[in-house]
């Protein structure tokens, strides 16, 4: 990545909102999934200076969608979009992001109070922190394809907030300025439901066909070189959220110990999520939609 350190905010911003035609030379912008956000009120108690994952701790206050992330600086009188209330909160949202091209795109987040913006694992704008309305960007390249995207948002203090994120292609790839920049790869994420990786029903006990998936797994990580495998775990919404959230997690510490056991390299470092009925991918409200939201999404770096 390649910050713009020194260059007017004035420029970004127009380049941001008003990508011209000199810049774009026919290659597409990132597109986006509607931005799926999580909200989480932040008691009076608590003292929220930044992002952390304790943040789902926190009560849940509901979920919002939204099409694009453009909320202008307002006084925190009027509700955020979709909320009823106006701060003293926390919004994760993730999305995917389809990328047409190899190329280099810019990356930019303008928020009152902190926001932080990762794809993948690969956090690329740390505009965090209780501070006024607040721009920065960074510089991207990034390889054609489909990436898993999260962003961050508090509101910790008023009587203020807002929330702008955007990305633009930039430049055309040239291989003799990649060195310049990280390259940042879609990363490989495995999806297996409860029909090709069972579970018990209610249970975090892998049964013997889920066994020999990971069998399989484990012969083709073997194969390469893995540093990071991150399991996430999801529910339908039969049962409690706290419940679904608890199982969700063990079932991700059950494949975790499964792959341990088979993997040769042990240094390979595990991050665990259990996001319970949070992250639906069809709706709950048939036999079919739960299946699919029931699975374990394993994302190899």
């Amino acid at each position: 990545m390649c910050k713009f350190d020194g260059v007017p905010f004035v420029f970004f911003l127009l380049l941001c909102l008003f990508p011209l035609k000199i810049f774009t030379q026919h290659i597409a912008n990132p597109a986006f999934a509607p931005f799926q956000g999580e909200v989480f009120k932040i008691p009076a108690r608590a003292k929220i200076s930044g992002y952390h994952e304790n943040i789902r701790n926190f009560e849940k206050a509901g979920k919002i969608t939204l099409e694009k992330i453009n909320v202008p600086e307002v006084n925190y009188k009027m509700p955020f979009p979709q909320l009823e209330f106006m701060h003293r909160f926390a919004i994760v949202f993730t999305s995917e992001m389809i990328v047409a091209e190899k190329a280099v795109y810019v990356f930019s987040l303008n928020s009152d109070d902190g926001s932080r913006f990762w794809i993948g694992n690969n956090e690329v704008i740390n505009n965090d922190g209780t501070h006024q309305m607040r721009f920065k960007s960074d510089t991207v390249l990034l390889d054609k394809g489909t990436y898993p995207v999260k962003l961050w948002f508090f509101q910790g203090f008023p009587d203020r907030y807002g929330l702008e994120f955007n990305a633009v292609f930039y430049k055309k790839y040239n291989l003799a300025e990649e060195k310049e920049y990280a390259l940042v790869s879609a990363v490989p994420k495995l999806v297996f439901n409860n029909t090709n990786l069972p579970f018990a029903s209610n249970s975090f006990y892998l049964e013997k066909r889920g066994q020999a998936v990971i069998d399989s797994l484990a012969v083709q990580l073997n194969k390469v070189y893995v540093n990071q495998i991150i399991i996430n775990g999801h529910t339908d919404n039969i049962g409690s959220d706290v419940y679904n959230r608890a199982l969700s997690l063990r079932r991700a510490e059950t494949i975790k110990r499964e792959l341990k056991k088979r993997l040769k390299n042990k240094k390979i470092k595990f991050e665990l999520n259990g996001f319970g009925e949070s992250e639906p991918i069809e709706k709950n409200g048939t036999v079919e939609g739960r299946s699919k939201n029931r699975r374990v999404e394993i994302i190899i770096n």
